[in-house]
């Protein structure tokens, strides 16, 4: 059989240039269960692989990709900082209702598991802004009924 997969997969990964990212998709491109890795980026990717496919999307408007965001798994690596984002209501777009939307729209289009890099003090009643937004993505993803959601 060799390199062969019996059941070959996909994966979705987003936030793939970011620290994180980077090394998820790295991992993603070596491991021999997924045949195709899509990446949903905002700009182009510095990495070239036969298994990549990288689509610059608009993360405002999710509805009109749809027919990309088919997949088996869907990683997620998706966020920002509020150095970057200092605005709170440009912070929950992006670690909010960006992995949010492409979660909904992944599980309707059949993917089965969804990871989320998340935060450690993640609480959806949390005084701190940045542990309830990630609190309370992680109770909206767990309300899609994911067959696996992992979260770390």
């Amino acid at each position: 059989m060799g390199n062969q997969t019996i059941n070959p997969k996909t994966a979705i990964i987003l936030g793939a240039s970011g620290l994180v990212g980077r090394h998820c998709l790295k991992a993603l491109l070596q491991e021999t269960s997924y045949t195709e890795i899509i990446a949903l980026v905002r700009k182009p990717l510095k990495v070239n692989h036969p298994k990549l496919k990288t689509y610059n999307i608009d993360f405002d408007t999710p509805e009109l990709y749809k027919e990309l965001i088919k997949g088996d798994d869907v990683y997620c690596c998706l966020g920002t900082t509020f150095l970057k984002s200092p605005k709170k209501e440009d912070y929950f777009r992006i670690d909010f209702t960006y992995p949010f939307e492409i979660a909904k729209i992944a599980k309707e289009n059949g993917a089965e598991r969804f990871a989320l890099v998340s935060a450690l003090n993640a609480n959806p009643k949390s005084f701190l802004f940045y542990s309830r937004v990630k609190g309370k993505l992680e109770k909206s993803l767990e309300s899609l009924n994911y067959k696996g959601l992992y979260i770390f």
